[in-house]
């Protein structure tokens, strides 16, 4: 209520006059407004009013409305209408595929038929929502395991993953050493540790935060890809400026085996000069002496003025004369493995602060990304071993994941249900197991 000098006026709800104007505002309310507003209220043009022909279209159609309304079998019937509409948004919205099976949007399908069952019978609503009822009570009393992370129950699904191994991977993900770490990396940490044993695709299925599912990489055809050590070096220079004062920067380079993906050397210099990427190329050929190797070895890099001058002088002197230069761009598609340096330095070694301590970092980074990670194509090797002559093998870990596939359903068979011996022995008895996830 508004006070007024003489009196008091109402505002009134903009709903009130919507449904005034559709002849269907209830009788109670309608006698409590003034004869004077309603009268006002009819005779006003609408015509004349700011934002007729955006809202005429809905103004055309109140007949529509008013006999929906007032019909209580018409207006029951487009009630249903709109929960089928409903149920099937939300399911398409959670699909990827519409051909995939219903079966496993379930908690979907069951809220849907349960709302149309107030309208018709489960037999009907289930037959609307694609399905039967048979289906329908079996999704709904389907038992609810809370210790699985998939909520299936351990004994009538006995392939998924035990209680055991769900522990391990939980423990695994959540100890700060592997804070920022690939996934895969974890995977293989766990595998070469005799921990777990499964395929990566039921890691991640089992460690996603989302709906993300493992893509298969495509390799182009103008991607290098080598099949020994030494084939192809790449080199790229990157910046790291202190965030303190005085601000310092920092131009690194990495030489970078594209088959090992092993980094062979690096240099912390003040310039971009190319006489420190030569400088840095005689330490790598004196390192592994592949001055005496009689194979091809391609120097890759991009067409920047530090891969120019005294390195192509060096070159020209036919110090080593097997060796030859791509340029990014030019004579293969991109410089990508140097960068890819780069984007683990910055973004999963350093996090975004770069420490004032440059050369040790470096130097730490290095140890990591040679010893500690495991790139997806060595399967389970690092970038040193591969180096060293160890050969990525893919079924490298197969025997035992078979193995632990057998194991894992004799365990998950024989579960403690709540019913029979309840979940928090077997919680209790595999948390011993789990104490030191690395």
């Amino acid at each position: 209520m508004k006070t007024f000098i003489g009196g008091t006026k109402r505002s009134y709800h903009p709903l009130v006059i919507v449904l005034f104007h559709l002849n269907i505002l209830d009788k109670e309310l309608l006698q409590q407004i003034p004869y004077a507003t309603r009268c006002y209220w009819r005779k006003t043009m609408q015509q004349e009013q700011f934002g007729y022909e955006q809202v005429r279209e809905f103004m055309d159609h109140n007949l529509d409305l008013l006999t929906v309304y007032k019909s209580k079998q018409l207006f029951r019937f487009m009630v249903m209408i709109c929960n089928m509409y409903k149920g099937y948004a939300g399911m398409l919205s959670q699909m990827k595929k519409v051909q995939q099976q219903s079966r496993e949007y379930a908690a979907a399908v069951v809220e849907a038929v349960s709302k149309l069952n107030k309208y018709v019978n489960v037999r009907v609503a289930a037959r609307i929502m694609n399905s039967t009822y048979q289906s329908y009570y079996r999704y709904k009393n389907k038992w609810h395991c809370t210790k699985s992370k998939r909520g299936r129950c351990f004994r009538s699904t006995p392939q998924q993953l035990s209680l055991r191994e769900i522990q391990v991977i939980d423990a695994a993900m959540q100890h700060p050493s592997n804070f920022g770490v690939p996934k895969s990396t974890v995977y293989y940490r766990l595998l070469r540790k005799r921990k777990l044993y499964c395929s990566l695709s039921t890691f991640y299925h089992y460690t996603k935060t989302g709906l993300s599912v493992l893509k298969k990489r495509v390799v182009t055809r103008e991607a290098l890809r080598a099949v020994r050590c030494f084939q192809y070096l790449h080199v790229d220079i990157t910046l790291l400026t202190t965030t303190k004062p005085p601000y310092v920067k920092h131009y690194i380079a990495f030489v970078k085996d594209n088959f090992s993906k092993a980094i062979l050397d690096y240099g912390i210099f003040s310039n971009r000069s190319s006489g420190n990427i030569r400088s840095l190329f005689e330490c790598v050929f004196e390192k592994y002496s592949l001055s005496g190797n009689p194979e091809q070895i391609s120097i890759v890099c991009d067409g920047g003025s530090e891969n120019k001058g005294e390195l192509l002088l060096w070159m020209a002197q036919q110090v080593v004369p097997h060796v030859k230069k791509l340029t990014a761009g030019v004579d293969v598609k991109s410089n990508s493995m140097s960068e890819s340096v780069h984007h683990i330095l910055k973004h999963e070694f350093l996090r975004g602060k770069v420490p004032d301590d440059i050369h040790g970092a470096i130097a730490r980074f290095v140890t990591y990304h040679n010893n500690e990670r495991y790139p997806l194509e060595h399967y389970g090797y690092t970038c040193n071993e591969v180096l060293r002559g160890a050969i990525p093998d893919r079924h490298r870990f197969a025997s035992k994941i078979a193995e632990a596939g057998q194991i894992r359903i004799w365990e998950n068979k024989n579960f403690g249900c709540k019913a029979i011996r309840g979940c928090e022995s077997a919680v209790i008895a595999t948390n011993k197991e789990v104490n030191d996830p690395e």
